[in-house]
């Protein structure tokens, strides 16, 4: 590889003497236009690049490369002498195409049949126009997985590098992605890791390939494996978050994850997150929650399934987030409304805040609350209409003193701060409280003095 090297730069520089002759070129550094002047040397070195004497060729490409896109009328002069496979050419010429038009068929063509016959070589060339393709089409697959064959690392790491550009690569190469993995250089082994993301739809050794590099020496091979589980939401979640000792690992992909994978694979995370009741890993889907808005039926029912079968501490964790996050999360009303069953004051208190938000568009949904045989979804519904603000019309303010004579003293005590919350002059409120003042609980009495004396003010 080096010995190429040397000769490419003795052309180049063999070279210079005689494009300057060619051609009256401005420096490279200065300002070019698609001036007559530009025209005339492009056309000064496309000539040179016919004449077939190896040095001018050489420097003819170096100064075209300079151009960039400018120099795209010299491409056919390029690109067929690509495929004529001068190897004393031929780094310059991709280096030189790669800038002027790396997106070009016949150069993504002859780039992808140069890797059947140069691996042995090096691949240096191959990853200088890998990286500068956009778009590489799916025919250039089985090439890039013949390199991840080969005994010469910048090889295998070539391979790996344009197979990462794909989003799912097919079952038949899951095997040899595998097997990069064996690799004694570590950056190979987390190479491979990033790539066994994209074989979500097979079955084989991918999977379970990634839960044992968790167990890897090399941090950095660690943290490869675990973002490139994310992509298999519950099925690689699951092994991942088992590992107590890589939780702030897994913390921080997930939290790349929700930013940087498709749609599909973050609503997969998502439910994952969700489905592992653990009130930690809910906390962080509800924190990127957003990105995923509109949420379809499917990840509102997930959430909703979670929090009615988990833990209050689950349930309260879930709570502080959404009043933290109620401008940025856009949850319907009707699914705070529904998490009201929390049997934490904290909890319900905290929900009815983010519902309150809301305004009178949440109204009739708490009003259908308030009859639910639940105590503790009566209760919160009553303190949100309390803070939505007690309206005779819309029937609310008969809601709060129906539930003030509650058998559940919990409700009837949210019951009465909501009625402290009504300002208007009323007879009926003020007996209600005054009843309260006896009753047989002391925190209803306790909500009763507070709310008169709010009244007062």
């Amino acid at each position: 590889m080096q010995s190429k090297t040397q000769t490419t730069v003795c052309f180049l520089l063999l070279g210079l003497v005689a494009v300057g002759r060619a051609a009256d070129a401005p420096p490279a550094s200065q300002p070019r236009s698609e001036s007559n002047a530009d025209q005339a040397q492009i056309s000064t070195l496309i000539r040179l690049l016919q004449a077939g004497i190896l040095a001018e060729q050489g420097s003819a490409i170096a100064r075209l490369a300079e151009m960039d896109e400018a120099a795209e009328p010299a491409l056919p002069q390029l690109l067929t002498l690509l495929e004529r496979g001068d190897p004393q050419l031929r780094t310059s010429l991709i280096f030189a195409i790669s800038r002027i038009a790396p997106d070009s068929p016949r150069f993504i063509k002859e780039v992808v049949e140069g890797i059947y016959v140069r691996p042995s070589s090096g691949c240096d060339d191959e990853m200088i126009a890998l990286q500068s393709i956009e778009d590489l089409p799916r025919f250039a697959i089985p090439a890039l997985a013949a390199l991840l064959e080969s005994e010469d690392d910048g090889c295998v790491l070539t391979g790996l590098y344009g197979l990462a550009a794909y989003e799912g690569l097919p079952c038949d190469i899951e095997p040899t992605v595998c097997a990069t993995v064996a690799s004694s250089n570590g950056i190979v082994r987390a190479s491979g890791a990033n790539n066994l993301s994209q074989f979500g739809e097979c079955d084989g050794c991918a999977l379970p390939t990634l839960v044992g590099l968790l167990s890897d020496d090399d941090p950095a091979v660690q943290k490869a494996a675990a973002g490139a589980l994310l992509w298999y939401g519950e099925r690689g979640l699951g092994p991942l978050w088992a590992r107590e000792d890589l939780r702030r690992t897994t913390a921080e992909e997930i939290k790349w994850a929700f930013q940087q994978l498709p749609r599909d694979k973050r609503l997969g995370l998502a439910r994952a997150c969700f489905n592992a009741r653990h009130e930690a890993l809910a906390i962080l889907a509800l924190k990127h929650l957003r990105s995923l808005h509109p949420y379809p039926v499917s990840l509102l029912s997930t959430i909703d399934q979670c929090y009615t079968g988990a833990g209050e501490a689950y349930r309260s964790g879930i709570a502080r987030v959404i009043v933290a996050r109620r401008d940025d999360l856009l949850l319907p009303p009707e699914m705070l409304v529904s998490f009201l069953i929390a049997e934490r004051w904290l909890t319900r208190e905290n929900l009815a805040t983010a519902i309150a938000a809301y305004g009178q568009e949440s109204v009739p949904l708490l009003l259908h609350g308030v009859r639910s045989e639940s105590p503790a979804m009566r209760s919160g519904c009553v303190v949100a209409l309390g803070k939505i603000g007690l309206s005779a019309r819309h029937g609310s303010l008969d809601a709060a003193l129906r539930l003030s004579k509650d058998a559940d003293p919990r409700v009837r005590a949210d019951a009465a701060g909501a009625l402290g919350y009504y300002r208007h002059p009323s007879t009926e409120i003020q007996s209600a409280l005054q009843a309260l003042l006896v009753d047989e609980e002391a925190k209803v009495q306790r909500a009763a003095r507070r709310s008169l004396a709010r009244r007062a003010e």
